[in-house]
């Protein structure tokens, strides 16, 4: 009996300690996942800088290598965000569980996404049966397919070599394809070669490409309040960018495997989105997603059943 009861006070007691333990829990840190590209680097910035700590909440970059391998590791449950156009969004929808809402609007391109060709491409319209590097199941194919478009022709009218951002120089250099589409630091590198020009770039379709922070909605439910931080840090290193454009730049362009000069440039190609601009353009997303949906679904990228009417909170 003696044993029993002390037993059972012990159990109390370790109970009590649980329960006040418990009274100030400690969250996890926030896996935000983001690849190589100006506008997301501000995110990398921010952690740089200790914006997240100074702001209280918990953060962890994870680096992939491109969109494709952030939209796969959101959908396999390793991230709680992750910064992706709306093309990668939509796919996450239509290929998971997984319910991303969309708590900031990070950036719109206007140049930064590119087809580059080697001479003597020098339109989308000598596209017509050469071979195109492309990741087939992100960004690139939207681009190419809308480049086409434009020009009279589809997707039939070349060779979609599919390929993942990481392994488009190497065969563009490699002769393996006559163009790719690419953006940077990428795009920085192989537009330089004399014997290349780009053929056409997101500046032609204003408004299409926007790059978005998502994060799941039961993440979002339950710690809003974190979510605003990374809103506020977002936008201190955008405001510590502006007043330090040295120090930024050498910083985010390290990451990126480029010189800050050309990151610099990289960065003209993009219109960021601070955080009193959000309500703004964040109203404007649905028709862009409906037609980001549209072409998609014409290039048999995702079902005809796929729903544009997704991933959109009621306010940012």
């Amino acid at each position: 009996m003696i044993v029993k009861k002390i037993f059972c006070n012990l159990l109390v007691l370790f109970i009590i300690s649980f329960n006040l333990g418990c009274d100030k829990p400690v969250n996890e840190p926030i896996k935000l996942g983001i690849n190589p590209w100006p506008g997301y680097e501000f995110l990398y910035l921010a952690q740089e800088m200790g914006f997240y700590e100074q702001l209280d909440v918990p953060v962890k970059i994870i680096e992939y290598g491109s969109l494709s391998d952030v939209r796969r590791g959101y959908e396999r449950g390793n991230l709680d965000a992750m910064a992706t156009t709306l093309i990668e969004l939509l796919q996450v929808k239509n290929n998971s569980a997984r319910d991303p809402q969309i708590v900031l609007v990070a950036d719109f391109s206007f140049g930064g996404d590119v087809i580059i060709a080697r001479d003597p491409i020098k339109t989308p319209s000598d596209l017509k049966g050469k071979r195109i590097g492309a990741d087939t199941t992100s960004l690139p194919i939207f681009i190419l397919a809308r480049s086409l478009e434009l020009n009279g022709l589809k997707l039939a009218d070349v060779e979609v070599v599919p390929l993942e951002q990481s392994d488009m120089e190497r065969a563009y250099i490699a002769g393996n394809i006559d163009a790719v589409v690419t953006y940077p630091p990428v795009s920085v590198r192989l537009q330089s070669r004399d014997d290349s020009s780009i053929v056409f770039s997101s500046k032609e379709i204003p408004g299409e490409i926007v790059d978005v922070v998502s994060v799941e909605k039961s993440v979002l439910d339950k710690r809003p309040e974190d979510i605003k931080k990374i809103q506020l840090a977002w936008d201190k290193a955008l405001r510590f960018s502006k007043d330090n454009p040295k120090q930024a730049h050498e910083i985010m362009a390290k990451r990126e495997g480029i010189s800050p000069q050309e990151f610099a440039e990289a960065l003209s190609d993009l219109k960021t989105v601070s955080l009193a601009e959000q309500e703004k353009y964040y109203s404007a997303l649905r028709p862009i997603i409906k037609n980001v949906k549209d072409v998609l679904v014409e290039t048999g990228v995702l079902p005809p059943q796929t729903s544009a009417d997704c991933c959109l909170p009621g306010k940012i």
